[in-house]
């Protein structure tokens, strides 16, 4: 499990950290280009390459995402805001990436106002991230049956204690 929360003050983090097979300007285009965006998460209704308003639907939920590219520094920070049925409004989404060798690191951190994370958003940008990796090696992004499930109870058990 690499999803870390942490408490700030009267807020939650919760932290991804990856390693990427793959070069910083193909997984900028993963992040923002509606295409590909719709491939591992979900379509958005604009490029995510400038600020403004935002919104996602996710066709597997029925759940919808909303909020605003509030800072862009191509390649390599994607900051907005973030509302979804798992997220309060006032969550803050960070995306970082940086040069590794001959892949990058992708950093996704959100911060969510309390109450705090609940374990089905840990579970859900955990397998996000797995389905991005996996789209980019040339894959379908598909989940397994039973991976939200499973990962749900293993960050219920993380976040309680």
């Amino acid at each position: 499990m690499d999803g870390i929360v942490t408490r700030v003050d009267d807020r939650y983090e919760l932290r991804f950290e990856r390693r990427l097979q793959h070069g910083i300007a193909e997984v900028w285009a993963a992040l923002t280009e509606p295409g590909e965006l719709a491939r591992w998460l979900a379509p958005p209704s604009r490029p995510l390459t400038s600020t403004g308003a935002y919104e996602l639907r996710f066709d597997n939920t029925e759940d919808t995402a909303r909020g605003e590219v509030t800072r862009v520094e191509p390649p390599t920070l994607l900051e907005c805001t973030w509302t979804s049925r798992d997220a309060a409004q006032g969550s803050v989404l960070r995306w970082e990436l940086r040069a590794d060798g001959d892949g990058c690191r992708l950093v996704l951190t959100h911060v969510l106002p309390a109450p705090g994370c609940r374990p089905e958003l840990a579970a859900g940008w955990h397998g996000h991230l797995d389905a991005l990796a996996d789209v980019l090696a040339g894959g379908s992004g598909d989940w397994p049956d039973g991976k939200w499930q499973r990962l749900r109870g293993e960050y219920a058990t993380r976040i309680a204690g």
